[in-house]
């Protein structure tokens, strides 16, 4: 198997995770993103081991199949 990382902290100040961010990734379980998070681009946690997100209250715009083959929903 793949090695695991208990979180992933992504640093206040980034407004936007781009398209593909963490694709395919199979060592993050948890995800921290920041409160001045805005724009989560298309498949950017797809196809990943992420059990556990918060999406900030200011995100306006999520990509699609940003979560495609996760645990994560999102409506």
């Amino acid at each position: 198997g793949y090695p695991t990382s208990s979180k992933m902290i992504i640093d206040e100040g980034i407004t936007s995770v781009s398209s593909n961010a963490l694709r395919g990734d199979r060592t993050v379980q948890t995800l921290e993103l920041p409160s001045t998070l805005r724009t989560v681009g298309d498949t950017a946690f797809a196809d990943t081991i992420i059990s556990n997100v918060t999406i900030p209250e200011g995100v306006t715009t999520i990509g699609g199949w940003s979560c495609r083959m996760t645990n994560v929903y999102h409506p």
